[in-house]
């Protein structure tokens, strides 16, 4: 019976090997796109193509293309049995990749496909007159390959004319975008929907040129651009708008983006009055209105100032509009200009080198106030496999392996987030971790750990574990950064400080932010000793026999693992499919799961006939090798 059995992997292999002849494609509108990294320096990227066969999942990843910054991603299932058509979203670091996608049935590849150039770093949209269109000379060309711009439909190399706003020849941007790109190693993308001759009155909500910054926004998507870059007032001039004016008409344009955008959209805004057919005291009025607009919003910040570029040589013989090395002046002004107001650091990364990540699970910086309020410190997660909690403890942000806790011990609780559940806040177990605990390996940073009676946490339930701060010192700020290999949800992580009673840490109210700050945040006081935040603990992931995914039920999927690591014969795991723990993956394994088995997850979907045929096969078959052995 035990060639029955192998028979049936053989079966699955070769029909998984792609003998149907499946194919697999990426959807070409990605190509040359650039999304807004976050402040946790990642971007949630679409992905969407077409797959014609049979397949139990498809799986993308990033890689950095070579030569460029980026942080490679692990395979991810964007889609179960996928019809003709997938799509799914992917989480990237800050960088420039190609894509690759995978079609997957019973753990062996069928289909594949790639696709490059396709970024996440920084976008931005730009309006204005005509120095902010197409209207210098000559046409400008990016100097890297991940300036992007976009047409209305799609990305593309943001060569000149910008695609969307007006005139024919040259603009500032794809030297600016080159500037930033060197600067940052991200690529940059811009919507330029400049026209030319245009006054602020021209722009307000409700014209059709607001409209092209309001189709930008929804191009760009929520929380999609770093900025609008502004380079507009030449025509104000000519009309003698006054300071008052421009700066309400200004304000209005902006404020009316921001409500469009679904969020604060910080404004970069041009110092720019000049023409030669105005006076000087019509060119202060607009200057003083842009520097009203300035001064009056803290999300709106001084651009380029380009009223001199005349006086020194960088204007065409028309006048108005930017030569080359006018074009090149006004794009590093405006790089100038988002680099400090944003305070983006330089990255030093060259060609060749790694990227460098973080190697600690938060960026934290620490500071005494002068008070001795107890403070609690946390995060919260939502496991999605039932897991088992050993032990409690806290992180070793320094990663120096010394437990800087100068009061005494490290009191760490787990509660319950059950919103209106009576038990919320409740604290489920607590440990306190000594000073003299060793720090060993938590994610990507080190914790101290102390050993706990263990407790069950069930999945799709919310829970927060916090760290009580028992001295003077208090976070300033926090950055939730990483923690790897967890069966949790990350998407509300986060931590927040609150005053805690002595006997116990105190659930905080709001622990749902990635960033957070807490305390006071005057630097003077200095920096204090401790280098730890928040809880963190050790798990085991509940074992279903048969379940070598750990959700609770033995299905397909679980059929998927055991058949891509037939007869394994060293070293394999639970999560391979050996589930007597004899290292292999055999018969023995096979019988166990075929015991256990739930059927097919209804959550998939419907399946391809032939899949599900396939895996009722595959059950009944290991069911009879079962009963003939007994």
């Amino acid at each position: 019976m035990k060639q029955q059995v192998t028979a049936i992997a053989i079966v699955l292999g070769m029909w998984a090997g792609g003998v149907h002849g499946d194919s697999l494609t990426l959807s070409d509108a990605l190509y040359h796109a650039v999304f807004q990294r976050d402040a946790s320096d990642v971007a949630q990227v679409p992905i969407a193509g077409v797959f014609d066969g049979s397949a139990s999942g498809i799986e993308v990843r990033a890689v950095p293309m070579e030569g460029y910054y980026g942080t490679a991603t692990d395979w991810v299932e964007i889609a179960t049995w996928p019809g003709s058509t997938f799509s799914g979203t992917l989480t990237v670091p800050a960088g420039w990749y190609q894509l690759e996608a995978r079609a997957m049935l019973l753990g062996a590849e069928v289909a594949s496909d790639t696709l490059d150039s396709v970024g996440v770093g920084e976008v931005f949209i730009t309006a204005g007159q005509s120095n902010s269109a197409n209207y210098g000379e000559p046409a400008q060309m990016p100097s890297d390959s991940r300036v992007s711009a976009w047409n209305g439909t799609s990305w593309q190399f943001a060569v000149d004319p910008q695609p969307l706003a007006t005139g024919t020849a040259g603009s500032p941007w794809p030297d600016f975008g080159s500037i930033l790109v060197e600067h940052q190693q991200v690529p940059v993308g811009v919507i330029a929907v400049g026209v030319g001759s245009t006054t602020v009155q021209q722009w307000l909500p409700g014209t059709s040129n607001y409209n092209k910054i309001n189709s930008a926004l929804a191009a760009a998507g929520p929380n999609g651009v770093r900025a609008i870059l502004w380079h507009q007032g030449e025509s104000d001039g000519y009309a003698s708008t006054s300071a008052t004016t421009y700066a309400s008409r200004l304000n209005s344009i902006i404020a009316q983006s921001r409500v469009d955008a679904g969020y604060d959209v910080p404004w970069g805004v041009a110092l720019a009055s000049w023409l030669g057919s105005t006076t000087p005291a019509q060119q202060a009025e607009i200057i003083a209105g842009q520097q009203a607009v300035i001064a009056g919003d803290p999300l709106v910040f001084q651009g380029a100032s380009t009223d001199t570029f005349h006086e020194i040589g960088l204007v065409k013989n028309d006048g108005p509009h930017f030569n080359d090395a006018g074009l090149r002046e006004h794009g590093q002004q405006w790089s100038d200009a988002v680099v400090d107001y944003f305070e983006l650091p330089q990255n030093t990364w060259e060609p060749g080198d790694p990227p460098k990540p973080s190697t600690h699970a938060v960026e934290l910086d620490t500071f005494t106030n002068g008070y001795n309020y107890p403070f609690s410190l946390g995060w919260k997660f939502t496991p999605t496999k039932n897991m088992v909690i050993t032990a409690l403890g806290v992180f070793d942000i320094l990663g120096d392996g010394v437990n800087d806790i100068v009061d005494g011990g490290q009191p760490v609780c787990l509660f319950e987030w059950g919103g209106a559940d009576p038990n919320a806040g409740q604290c489920l177990v607590s440990a306190t971790v000594p000073v003299d605990a060793t720090a060993e390996a938590a994610g990507n940073a080190n914790a101290y750990y102390v050993d706990i009676d263990p407790i069950t946490l069930t999945a799709g339930t919310d829970y927060f574990i916090a760290a009580r701060v028992i001295n003077r010192d208090y976070c300033f700020s926090a950055t939730f950064l990483n923690d790897d290999n967890r069966p949790f949800e990350r998407s509300e992580c986060g931590g927040f400080a609150t005053p805690a009673n002595p006997a116990q840490p105190e659930m905080p109210e709001l622990a749902n932010t990635t960033t957070f700050t807490i305390g006071h945040n005057d630097p003077v006081h200095g920096t204090g000793p401790d280098d730890y935040f928040g809880g963190t603990f050790k798990y085991e992931v509940s074992k279903k026999p048969g379940d070598a995914t750990g959700d609770g039920v033995v299905d397909q999927y679980d059929a998927q693992a055991l058949a891509a690591n037939w007869l394994k014969q060293a070293d394999a795991l639970w999560e391979e499919g050996d589930f007597n723990g004899d290292g292999k993956v055999d018969d023995l394994d096979a019988s166990i799961l075929a015991a256990n088995w739930d059927g097919i997850s209804e959550e998939v979907g419907v399946p391809e006939p032939g899949s599900v045929a396939l895996m009722v096969g595959l059950g009944l078959g290991l069911l009879l090798f079962r009963r003939r052995r007994n």
